[in-house]
């Protein structure tokens, strides 16, 4: 499996929702619109990780 790194795209939001779920309690991970915003503002720092064009972390 190839792992590629690129930057977050609004279209990975539900993926990345997903994995900061499990990572977090509820009462910490961030909020959909949060996460949302970060990605927009961000866009050159906020990284993922993909195979096969599935967001991994």
């Amino acid at each position: 499996m190839t792992i590629n790194f690129r930057p977050a795209r609004p279209s990975d939001l539900t993926a990345i929702m997903a994995i900061e779920q499990a990572g977090f309690t509820p009462q910490e991970a961030a909020t959909s619109a949060s996460m949302q915003a970060r990605i927009a503002a961000y866009p050159d720092t906020f990284i993922v990780a993909v195979a096969a064009d599935q967001v991994l972390g």
